[in-house]
């Protein structure tokens, strides 16, 4: 079996996606491409690609959105892999957005007790976030993410072209995750969107490459500094947790439970960015010209901030308890000291 590399081969340029027949050769013997019903053109091509290359190759393909991230699907997968012959030689690609992602990666760090697997992230939230650091997982009935492994693929292919044909919804909710990581780590990286903002979307070439790479390597750079998301010794704690990635999830997690995953990720996330930096605010944290700076560029990508009606006091404190952040009674927050720089904070729930 070919070894699982620890750290990704990260490519990020157009036409990435090119070098997909090269790396399945270098994984295995054997491919099957796991994607969703709206990707199953694009994929069946790559996977053309791949045979022409010599190599077998299969497709599976599950139904578009939240809902496919279940045990269930899990297992449906599985039994198909073995239908198709895929031993411990053989290799997935993930090609799809954050959902795809994090399902075929949590097939591959399961089945058949672990398998090389390359990612090929087509959103901006995907290509932002979750394609990177390592994370793969499914949702339970009571939350989101709550089984799940650390399991890095092998590489990581980010293709701007793959973004041509984004809805301009699912380009937008992208964006919060790349803020999000200007906020918590790299003020001239959120300076450089708030100057650029009409240009990103416009979708310009060379400003999304940039933007991609600096978004990637604040993601990297924070989780190499806790790859398996350590759950902090303390209030306060000092250290460069992999939580602080956490910043607007904490509320947003509890939006999309809220609005049974009709609500976009992306969105949620801006919401709850908007939301936890009240919370810093009233904590003396936070200062209300950076939270208004914050606010507005979220608002200027078209982003949502305000909370629905229904997400009331007691509604959302429920399902926040039931956060992976939990710690004892308290639920550690992810919240900006400042544009650029982060820290985590208990809230008790009791």
């Amino acid at each position: 079996m070919t070894k699982i590399q620890q750290q990704p081969q990260l490519i990020i340029r157009t036409k990435a996606v090119g070098e997909l027949p090269r790396l399945v050769r270098k994984a295995g013997h054997q491919c099957v491409v796991i994607t969703d019903s709206h990707l199953r053109s694009k994929a069946n091509e790559l996977s053309l690609e791949i045979k022409k290359a010599g190599l077998p190759c299969s497709l599976l393909t599950v139904p578009a959105g939240e809902k496919s991230k279940s045990l269930v699907v899990v297992e449906e997968l599985c039994e198909a892999l073995v239908k198709t012959g895929l031993g411990r030689d053989g290799v997935l690609v993930a090609l799809g957005g954050g959902v795809i992602g994090d399902l075929a990666g949590f097939v591959a760090s399961v089945y058949m007790r672990g398998i090389p697997f390359i990612s090929v992230p087509t959103t901006v939230i995907a290509m932002a976030d979750s394609s990177l650091g390592g994370k793969t997982g499914v949702d339970l009935a009571s939350g989101k993410n709550l089984v799940g492994t650390f399991y890095p693929p092998m590489a990581i292919l980010m293709d701007p072209t793959l973004l041509e044909t984004l809805p301009d919804r699912e380009f937008k909710a992208g964006c919060a995750e790349i803020i999000k990581h200007g906020v918590i780590h790299d003020e001239r990286f959120f300076t450089f969107l708030e100057k650029n903002r009409e240009s990103i979307l416009a979708r310009k070439p060379a400003l999304i490459l940039k933007m991609l790479k600096q978004s990637a390597k604040v993601k990297l750079t924070i989780v190499g500094e806790d790859p398996r998301e350590a759950l902090p010794a303390r209030p306060n704690s000092t250290n460069r947790s992999r939580m602080l990635l956490n910043y607007g999830h904490t509320i947003g997690h509890a939006l999309e439970k809220l609005s049974e995953y009709t609500l976009p990720h992306g969105e949620a996330v801006a919401i709850g960015m908007i939301e936890e930096n009240r919370i810093a605010v009233k904590k003396g944290i936070l200062t209300k010209d950076a939270a208004t700076r914050i606010s507005t560029l979220i608002e200027n990508f078209g982003l949502p901030t305000k909370l629905p009606k229904e997400a009331t006091m007691a509604r959302m404190k429920k399902l926040i308890a039931r956060d992976k952040k939990k710690v004892g009674s308290s639920i550690y927050f992810a919240l900006p000291t400042g544009i650029g720089s982060a820290d985590l904070f208990p809230y008790d729930l009791a």
